[in-house]
């Protein structure tokens, strides 16, 4: 396990778990793991946290340090090397509709400010951004 500036990556993780007061790191990790059990494949997926950045992908080359989860029916296991460039260029799609809503919601919200009402928009459920099956009762 490598280190940068003096740490390694472990105690980069758990400082980022420590200094957030609410867990969510921890979490969010803990939830990737488990949903495993749900998968409908048997093939493991890989699963990527980045704690040092807004959320927003990086190139599969880049020097940053992640969280690879390799996940899979019976549990999940952190990996120390895979190939991220097949699983990064299959979000580069879902980034993108992201940020297309982000971008609408911004639009609607901007337009709808000097009506004096509470914000409220269906966009979130717009099928171009989330699967109908999914909000199905």
């Amino acid at each position: 396990m490598g280190s940068r500036g003096g740490i390694t990556r472990r105690e980069f993780f758990s400082e980022k778990i420590d200094d957030d007061c609410s867990g969510e790191s921890a979490g969010l990790l803990l939830m990737f793991a488990a949903a495993g059990e749900f998968k409908s494949e048997a093939a493991e997926d890989t699963v990527l946290f980045w704690a040092e950045t807004g959320g927003n992908l990086r190139e599969a080359d880049a020097d940053g340090w992640l969280a690879v989860l390799s996940v899979g029916k019976n549990g999940a296991r952190f990996v120390s090397e895979r190939d991220l460039t097949g699983t990064v260029a299959a979000l580069r799609p879902v980034e993108s509709r992201f940020f297309d809503m982000i971008e609408r919601l911004s639009e609607e919200e901007e337009g709808d400010s000097e009506s004096g009402h509470d914000f409220h928009t269906d966009t979130p459920r717009d099928p171009a951004f989330v699967d109908p099956s999914v909000l199905a009762e």
